[in-house]
């Protein structure tokens, strides 16, 4: 776990992770929020969470999909809880942590989507006008609205949908 009050990583060493796959994993995931509380103030927690999984999954093992990941998200979308990518992109932190599964889930999906899938390309470059708007520091939710302003979210919603509908082909 990251501790960003005190900026430190702690972790714990499970006997049943013998390869140390896990603790691999939970290293580069917990490493993110570290880079990220220094490099990316104010980060939302779905692509704080979601990027972390990412980077932990591209430098982990390449392009894997995360199967339990991928597993809660898919049930999500077919129970109707899943968010649109208009309420993960304004979710705050109690509400995102409220129902974890689903919400790390849908973060990871959707920054994967926008950093390396198949995105539409004006949010593509809205996340990286996000996150460069994000490192210069100011109101994150002011970042938000303004870089992703010109990008249709209910378009968005249904291309990320396909993609996660996607994934499990793969």
């Amino acid at each position: 776990v990251y501790i960003g009050r005190y900026r430190q990583l702690l972790f714990y060493e499970d006997e049943n992770d013998v390869d140390g796959k896990e603790l691999q994993e939970v290293a580069l995931h917990e490493g993110f929020h570290r880079y990220a509380h220094q490099a990316l103030p104010g980060c939302p927690t779905w692509l704080n969470e979601g990027l972390a999984e990412v980077f932990a999954e591209e430098l982990g093992g390449g392009t894997r999909v995360l199967e339990g990941r991928l597993t809660d998200l898919e049930e999500a979308i077919t129970s109707g809880t899943c968010p649109t990518v208009a309420a993960l992109l304004r979710m705050n932190q109690p509400a995102f942590y409220a129902d974890a599964a689903t919400n790390y889930a849908a973060g990871w999906a959707l920054s994967r989507f926008l950093a390396r899938g198949p995105a539409p390309a004006p949010a593509r470059a809205a996340l990286q006008a996000f996150l460069a708007r994000l490192r210069e520091g100011g109101n994150a939710d002011q970042a938000r609205d303004e870089t992703f302003a010109g990008v249709d979210l209910a378009a968005l919603d249904r291309a990320w949908r396909s993609y996660v509908r996607s994934l499990r082909a793969r």
